[in-house]
């Protein structure tokens, strides 16, 4: 026997968890894109707990099931392994763009592996999903191909941008501080660049002119 619908997403914890840390994200996004102290803890906070999220709970999430099914008589019995597997695989795939998404807004080293890998690995299952959803019609499919769809899209985006142009983007208003970092991040051992960058850092963001 195949298992069904679940009780309405909207209401269990785990759907509205991932809503809202994606929230927080785009949130810490936009004070990125206006360059307002406080975007990189918060865009950390939330794509790392987005990321834990996936990758322990992914067979939860896109699946469409809750925990009232997950701990109740049964458990797992109906959902199938092929089901489960799909599942943890769209975890993993998932929680790898999230940290990459991470790494690459924070220009950090490895971001591209992780965005490409990730993606990668998502749009197989998306792939996969879609031939079951063509094959049964299943309706519980579409949200989670959706967003899966959506979180890749955004991997690949980023992962084709270059880092200079996330530089440019988010210090357009400060054509200095965006040159310091760029030269900075071109010379990522030379101690005395990452000074500059701080000290026109706190200059910015303490008010005072040059």
């Amino acid at each position: 026997k195949k298992l069904t619908l679940p009780v309405n997403p909207k209401t269990l914890t785990v759907f509205k968890a991932e809503k809202i840390l994606w929230a927080l994200a785009l949130l810490a996004a936009v004070m990125w894109f206006y360059d307002v102290p406080g975007w990189a803890l918060l865009l950390t906070m939330s794509l790392t707990s987005i990321a834990i999220l996936y990758y322990v709970l992914g067979f939860v999430v896109f699946n469409e099931i809750g925990f009232r099914q997950l701990i109740g008589k049964g458990g797992l019995k109906g959902l199938g392994w092929m089901r489960i597997i799909w599942g943890v695989l769209m975890g993993f795939g998932t929680s790898m763009i999230s940290m990459g998404l991470l790494f690459k807004m924070q220009i950090w080293p490895g971001a591209e592996t992780m965005l490409l890998s990730g993606s990668f690995l998502t749009l197989m299952m998306v792939v996969a999903g879609l031939i079951a959803y063509l094959k049964n019609r299943a309706a519980w499919l579409k949200p989670p191909l959706l967003r899966a769809t959506i979180i890749a899209g955004i991997g690949l985006l980023l992962f084709t941008t270059a880092d200079a142009t996330l530089v440019d983007i988010q210090h357009r208003n400060d054509p200095e501080l965006a040159e310091a970092v760029k030269e900075a991040l071109q010379n990522p051992d030379n101690p005395e660049l990452w000074e500059k960058v701080e000290e026109l850092e706190q200059a910015r963001y303490s008010g005072e002119d040059d």
